[in-house]
């Protein structure tokens, strides 16, 4: 049966490192780039992950290899290594690919919170619809670069409070971590939530 695991390997020009789907089967290794990229903040002194957004991104497609694995059956067996990420490949770039509006999802789990908790959700989710202009948003495109780019557009945005105030970066103050932090907690823990749902 074929395992997986996640690894990093080699460090690229701009200092990132790209995170890799170590695959074993049959006594043998062969390792699968994924669009999942790390940073030294990221990493630990012996290159383990300990950004956990990473983590669960990282879990999330070693999870739909399983699940493909699990799917060939006991055919698996006498497939060689190179057979079977070649089926792997191919049946994540037909239609089987998860697809998920992340938003939508989200707005369903808010609707079973107590109302306290569920206004913390809302406004993070209202400022993740501001920040990319539109109501609907794949769960394949969150991504660390996603993720960054939406903390700089939680700093800078304005308070919502007042009558269609606009995203204007320049003069305003900052929001401090603690308010970065709830929102980002807020989009992670809704991410896992899908993740134990779709991919356990």
């Amino acid at each position: 049966m074929a395992t997986f695991k996640e690894e990093i390997q080699n460090k690229r020009a701009d200092g990132t490192y790209n995170i890799r789907v170590r695959v074993t089967h049959n006594r043998q290794i062969k390792r699968l780039s994924t669009n999942l990229y790390a940073t030294t903040a990221d990493l630990t002194k012996s290159l383990k992950i300990k950004n956990h957004i990473l983590i669960d991104q990282a879990n999330a497609i070693i999870s739909q290899y399983r699940k493909i694995s699990n799917e060939i059956g006991t055919s698996i067996d006498s497939m060689s290594i190179d057979e079977l990420i070649e089926e792997i490949q191919l049946r994540l770039k037909g239609d089987e690919r998860f697809k998920l509006d992340f938003i939508k999802f989200a707005e369903e789990e808010i609707a079973k919170m107590k109302k306290g908790t569920a206004s913390v959700y809302l406004a993070t989710f209202s400022s993740l619809k501001r920040f990319i202009k539109r109501d609907a948003l794949d769960i394949s495109e969150i991504n660390k670069s996603f993720l960054q780019e939406f903390e700089t557009h939680i700093k800078y945005e304005p308070s919502q409070r007042g009558a269609n105030r606009k995203f204007t970066p320049e003069g305003q103050q900052p929001k401090g971590e603690r308010a970065i932090s709830a929102y980002l907690i807020c989009v992670r823990a809704i991410f896992n939530i899908c993740y134990r749902l779709h991919f356990i």
